[in-house]
């Protein structure tokens, strides 16, 4: 544990805000958080957002950042905007734990990517520099997904899994899906992604946030591959 996390601050302060992190698409941060979550989880969480939306912003003023939460159900919890303080503040309010213990991630792929898109038709001609939708998405989280539609909490079978890391994203012109695995890291759905993360401890979560990460449109390394900063999939 301790080695991942000085390979995680290495990255941190090597990576930063590397010039060639760029080609950027407009992100939306699909956040896992079920009512299992302590507080105190929530709130480095919080951080993170906060962390990642000031990152990202402050390198791309003219791109977007929204965020969607889940448990049982997704819900958007902040609409797509460029304004780090309106961000900051959304988050503050409205991101919370969220009803249940289940994590239905094919349904926040699926509303995540409805969103974007109806984001997309109602103001793409006046966003620079975008000739067609295509989005970022950086999923997190806390321990594998898990559907409860009979009342008990079951794995992803595999037609669940391809749905949402391969159906959806391909469906909904999200071009790049970033995983972002923490608490009890579910390796076997993160290396579905296109790139992935592991976070080693949940205070490190706004550390990780500060990072720019590539979300570029196509085959993107993660910032280091050799760390606790995985490749997905092939």
């Amino acid at each position: 544990m301790l080695a991942l996390s000085m390979c995680l601050f290495l990255a941190i302060s090597i990576i930063g805000y590397a010039d060639d992190a760029g080609c950027p698409l407009d992100l939306l941060l699909v956040s896992g958080q079920p009512n299992t979550l302590t507080n105190s989880e929530m709130q480095h969480l919080k951080l993170y957002m906060k962390a990642r939306v000031g990152t990202f912003l402050g390198k791309y003023p003219e791109h977007y950042v929204g965020v969607v939460h889940f448990a049982n159900g997704p819900l958007l919890a902040c609409r797509m905007t460029n304004s780090v303080e309106d961000l900051h503040q959304c988050i503050d309010v409205n991101v919370t734990k969220q009803r249940g213990e289940f994590l239905q991630t094919q349904s926040a792929i699926a509303l995540a990517g409805a969103y974007l898109n109806d984001w997309w038709h109602n103001n793409h001609e006046t966003l620079p520099n975008r000739n067609a939708a295509s989005f970022a998405v950086e999923l997190v989280l806390p321990h594998q997904s898990t559907d409860g539609a009979l009342g008990v909490s079951l794995p992803y079978d595999s037609y669940q899994l391809k749905t949402t890391y391969e159906l959806h994203p391909a469906h909904y012109n999200i071009k790049l899906l970033h995983g972002v695995g923490w608490k009890d890291p579910p390796l076997d759905e993160l290396r579905r992604t296109d790139q992935y993360t592991v976070v080693p401890a949940v205070h490190q979560m706004e550390e990780y946030g500060k990072m720019l990460v590539q979300l570029c449109d196509g085959p993107s390394p993660s910032p280091s591959a050799d760390c606790d900063l995985e490749g997905g999939k092939d």
